[in-house]
């Protein structure tokens, strides 16, 4: 969870620093970012370093192309390799190269690895046992020590949803985000107001970044799934009313004094 929030603000800063005109507080914020790249490696994440990347690639691809932006990435990404590889210890190292299905076998990791894989196939069996209202809220865990033996979280979202509540709870569980998703792009498009669109286009990676990771983490019931989505209906209404304001006759004429 620390190295998804270390990610997320990144895209945060990210964001908002395209905002601000201070010079001062543009570099405080620049120096923000491989500081919170650091800290989410330091944390020997693996699901972390993937969601990192992602970010990266994301900003430095999206739009149109532009040096100055592709620079900073590059800047930022080196400074990364340069400070981590000071500061992470060989244990660490070995770990967050120990990507599934990618690392070679006998490095840290690895038993964890085994696990998740094991967990997979223990959900895609709960699954297929109870597919349409899967085997209620709060009961993996139990069905999993009942069939299986063995206990702990699936460290997938969209599998905890499946199987706590069938594949009519996913598909609800990504109804909701592709609403949020489907708004925030709906104003990074189309609004006339640059500051609702750089905001649009915050929230948009935001979402992106929480998906992904939900690939790896127990992240279905967290806070921030409720943030971004109310973030990104909030962003879409406030976006109506300042386009309906626009054709309205005498809606921005200076109020008459009393």
């Amino acid at each position: 969870r620390l190295a998804f929030y270390c990610v997320l603000g990144i895209a945060i800063i990210w964001y908002y620093k395209r905002a601000v005109r201070s010079r001062a507080v543009g570099l405080v914020l620049s120096a923000a970012i491989p500081g919170l790249a650091v800290a989410a490696l330091m944390t020997a994440s693996r699901s972390g370093l993937l969601n990192l990347v992602a970010v990266f690639a994301l900003v430095s691809m999206e739009g149109r192309f532009s040096l100055k932006r592709q620079l900073n990435v590059m800047l930022s990404v080196a400074l990364v390799v340069f400070v981590a590889g000071d500061l992470l210890s060989e244990t660490h190292l070995e770990r967050l190269g120990n990507i599934p299905f990618i690392s070679s076998s006998g490095s840290k990791g690895e038993s964890s690895t085994e696990k998740r894989i094991n967990t997979l196939v223990h959900g895609a069996k709960i699954v297929a046992d109870k597919p349409v209202a899967g085997t209620g809220i709060g009961n993996f865990r139990w069905t999993r020590l009942q069939k299986f033996g063995s206990v702990g979280p699936p460290h997938n979202s969209y599998l905890w949803a499946a199987t706590e509540g069938g594949i009519t709870a996913l598909a609800l569980y990504l109804l909701i985000f592709w609403l949020a998703f489907h708004r925030a792009l709906e104003v990074e498009r189309f609004s006339t107001n640059p500051e609702l669109r750089l905001i649009a286009s915050g929230i948009r990676t935001g979402l992106m970044s929480f998906l992904f990771f939900s690939l790896f983490a127990d992240f279905w019931l967290n806070i921030m799934a409720y943030v971004l989505v109310g973030l990104a209906v909030a962003l879409k209404n406030a976006s109506d009313a300042e386009s309906k304001a626009e054709y309205i006759p005498g809606a921005n004429k200076p109020a008459v004094p009393v």
